[in-house]
């Protein structure tokens, strides 16, 4: 983590930016939190390899305000 933050301000540095710690900083904290949602590769794994289908009533039945059957219908089943 040092190498990257040491990186990134040596970046914002070279950008000329007015306070390069502050931008490191906010990099850093915005990649930290990112990291602590985003699933890990086993995770996705997992989600892909799960039942992911849905039917075509479904998708209309949960999400009325997309329009989805006026969009569906140009596509062939």
């Amino acid at each position: 983590m040092a190498d990257f933050k040491k990186n990134l301000h040596q970046f914002f540095t070279k950008l000329k930016v007015k306070n390069p710690s502050a931008f490191t900083d906010s990099v850093i904290l915005f990649e930290s939190q990112l990291a602590e949602i985003v699933p890990t590769p086993s995770e996705f794994r997992q989600i892909t390899n799960n039942r992911n289908f849905v039917t075509r009533e479904e998708l209309i039945k949960k999400y009325p305000n997309l329009n989805f059957e006026k969009l569906l219908k140009e596509v062939p089943v």
